[in-house]
């Protein structure tokens, strides 16, 4: 199905701006609340509770006033009673008055408290148990000071007595004397005590043949020059307890080696060269002249290291029914050398910018059926590309039937011209890539799909019913265009 060409062109007409509208200032309206509760008692010696609200609004100089009374009264509804006072004009007032004087602040002197307590336990001359409590208070504050004496007796079975003693103030003076520092007093070293312990646990067989552990400890002190030297040995036997013997021995001296060694010579590393190991793994499945399915696996391994490489060859051959047969080549050392020549960089292209293309895709599903009743699908999809200013169309119909395989045609229509909006895009300009690193650029471009379904419902004596819906699909593509040594690609995302 050829549809014939249209044309089409960009509106690019532009209308005035419109006139400036400035916005008036808007007055702020006030509201002020005022809620009175007042709980009463009736004639009848009932509760009775009475609000008040009065709602003051001020607005552009001019006020509204608004009194409500409800009464709440057990059993009754509330009765609720509305003034509102005409609308009167208010003067704001916007007298100033003087600042006050700045008054100074006076320096606040701090009050010391110091407080002690003593506790004594005694013993009444009956037996009793007395405890004592004593508390001194002392204030001292603008070189006065008041001392207070409390003193509490607690005895078993008696409340507490406590008697407070209250001194007249007294003047005080602060000692501003000072002492000379005390000498400076050297700390001696102390030497730092050395403990070792060995234990050794052994066990035996006595001659009646019953089994026996000894325990043999061994302690070494070691501090100024001096060490002391202990031996525990405990024998422990079944049904018997343990014996444990110790052995002091006197007091020795004993010198510490102090003697030093001359240094190692510096041994300087050499550098270690890597190993580069390569493997090669082949697997080839074949048939047998006996039509067996058999694997052969082939496998090369290269080390190479110091300039030298050994090559080996392993061949594993796997038949059903059979161990696997492996042979093992190794060929002898070889020398390599690396090719460390370098080639001129190419010469740098200037990418060109890529247009970009736009697609459209229009999608018909209809359901028929056909004379002898089988329900038949037909899908129309109709595909429009326009890049570089020409369209291309390509339609294509696939018919679907139950039991037949679908039949799809496939119509492409010739390129034709059609208007193009040149408003020249930033994005689209050219950037130079990297001579050195030989960097790939690429433009991402975007565009989108506009799918229209239809689908027609039609059977034998009913009326078509048609269902349409619109699917939005946004397609991303990116064109990579490189040096002259690499292919130009393009990768398109759904």
């Amino acid at each position: 199905i050829e549809k014939p060409v249209e044309e089409y062109t960009v509106d690019e007409t532009t209308e005035p701006l419109p006139d400036v509208e400035y916005a008036e200032p808007v007055e702020k309206e006030e509201i002020r609340e005022e809620v009175t509760v007042t709980h009463e008692t009736t004639d009848t010696g009932k509760p009775r509770k009475v609000v008040k609200k009065k709602i003051v609004r001020r607005k552009g100089g001019k006020q509204h006033v608004t009194e409500e009374r409800t009464v709440e009264e057990d059993g009754k509804a509330p009765v609720t009673t509305v003034i509102e006072q005409p609308v009167e004009e208010c003067a704001v007032d916007v007298t100033t008055e003087l600042l006050p004087d700045v008054e100074y602040a006076e320096s606040v002197e701090k009050e010391e408290i110091r407080e002690e307590v003593t506790v004594t336990h005694e013993t009444t001359a009956i037996g009793q148990p007395l405890k004592v409590v004593k508390k001194k208070i002392v204030r001292k504050k603008g070189g006065i000071q008041h001392v207070t004496e409390e003193q509490t007796v607690e005895e078993d079975g008696k409340a507490p007595l406590t008697t407070v003693i209250e001194k007249p103030v007294e003047e005080y003076t602060v000692d501003g004397t000072t002492e000379p520092l005390p000498d400076v007093e050297y700390a001696e070293p102390l030497e730092n005590e050395e403990i070792r312990e060995e234990v050794t646990v052994t066990h035996e067989t006595t001659a009646t043949e019953q089994p026996r552990k000894v325990v043999q400890e061994k302690i070494i002190r070691r501090k100024g020059g001096k060490q002391h030297m202990t031996e525990e040995r405990t024998v422990e036997e079944d049904g018997k307890a343990p014996v444990t013997t110790v052995i002091e021995q006197p007091v020795e001296e004993y010198t510490v080696n102090e003697t030093t060694e001359p240094l190692p010579d510096v041994e300087y590393a050499k550098p270690v060269e890597k190993e580069e190991v390569r493997e090669q793994l082949t697997v080839t499945h074949e048939t047998t002249a006996t039509g067996q399915p058999r694997k052969v696996v082939k496998k090369k391994i290269i080390p190479r290291k110091d300039g030298q490489q050994r090559m080996t060859e392993e061949q594993t051959v796997e038949e059903d029914g059979k161990a696997p047969v492996t042979t093992v080549t190794e060929q002898p050392v070889e020398e390599f050398t690396v090719d460390e020549t370098t080639e001129p960089l190419p010469d740098v292209e200037y990418a060109k910018p890529v247009e970009k293309e736009e697609v459209r895709e229009q999608l018909t599903v209809t359901h028929e059926t056909t004379a002898t009743g089988q329900p038949r699908k037909v899908v129309k999809k109709k595909i429009i590309r326009r890049k570089d200013g020409k369209p291309h169309v390509t339609e294509e119909q696939t018919v679907e039937e139950d039991g037949k395989a679908p039949v799809t045609t496939v119509v492409k229509k010739p390129v034709e011209e059609f208007a193009v909006d040149e408003i020249s895009e930033i994005s689209q300009s050219t950037e130079l890539g990297d001579v050195n690193s030989q960097a790939m650029h690429r433009e991402p471009h975007e565009f989108e799909t506009s799918i229209h379904i239809e689908e027609t419902l039609s059977e034998t004596g009913v009326l078509p019913q048609t269902q349409h819906s619109n699917v939005q699909i946004t397609h991303n593509i990116q064109k990579s265009v490189k040096t002259p040594e690499t292919q130009d690609s393009t990768s398109i995302s759904e």
